[in-house]
């Protein structure tokens, strides 16, 4: 998917409103779902398996 269909779905009125989540590090991302993720004793189906190590939200993340 393209950045213009990403606009269109999110119904921004101007490139630049989406652009500006394409340079979202990963701390920040990590941050937002701290803060507005479900609670921790939700389970989720887009939730990834438990590898064992603890990067594995971020190893998920990183493929989105």
């Amino acid at each position: 998917m393209g950045i213009r269909q990403i606009q269109e779905f999110a119904g921004h009125a101007s490139i630049r409103s989406t652009a500006r989540y394409l340079d979202t590090d990963l701390n920040y991302k990590r941050r937002i779902l701290d803060q507005f993720g479900p609670p921790h004793y939700v389970a989720s189906s887009m939730e990834p398996e438990r590898s064992g190590s603890t990067g594995y939200i971020l190893d998920w993340l990183k493929d989105l």
